[in-house]
């Protein structure tokens, strides 16, 4: 097998295990660690949340250029495994093909949702609040209800996420 070819795919895959794997982070380990704040109404809770804010932002850069990644690296995975077969796709190749392109489609519309229309949200209020309304046991309950839709949608990113990694495989199988 060519070495650009193996390299292509591995790009491919890493990008995907970027993009993924921080949603699953993020998912799993960060925002955990604000909704137990909340939950214990920490004076420092909107420090944290700026904190998660930050972490989200630089993350949203990376997952942006992964998904770029991903996008033209496929091109060239599809184009490659038809010129090897003189682009006779088998029929199921196809269809798993297009469902893996539609949920990617849905992952990129989801993670521009999220960080425009509630991720933005939710950094503005902060940027806002005065130095003695940070340190308040009193969260805001937009906040939180936007911290919630948040964690909702990246819920169904990443199962989305875990479902294109699911039709790789099959992919390579066909």
């Amino acid at each position: 097998m060519n070495y650009l070819l193996i390299f292509v795919l591995w790009l491919h895959v890493l990008a995907g295990v970027i993009w993924i794997g921080g949603m699953i982070f993020i998912l799993l380990v960060l925002d955990p660690s604000l909704v137990a704040r909340a939950n214990s109404r920490s004076p420092l809770f909107i420090e944290r949340l700026r904190i998660a804010l930050a972490v989200q932002s630089r993350f949203q850069f990376f997952a942006a250029r992964a998904a770029e990644l991903i996008f033209i690296t496929g091109i060239f995975n599809v184009i490659v495994r038809g010129y090897y077969s003189q682009f006779q796709y088998p029929t199921m190749y196809l269809r798993v093909l297009t469902l893996k392109v539609a949920l990617f489609v849905a992952m990129v519309t989801l993670r521009i949702i999220n960080v425009h229309l509630v991720l933005s949200k939710i950094t503005s209020y902060v940027s806002r609040l005065s130095p003695s309304e940070q340190l308040t046991d009193q969260i805001p309950t937009s906040i939180l209800q936007l911290q919630r839709k948040a964690q909702y949608f990246l819920i169904g990113n990443a199962a989305l996420g875990l479902t294109v990694l699911a039709l790789a495989l099959i992919l390579r199988s066909l």
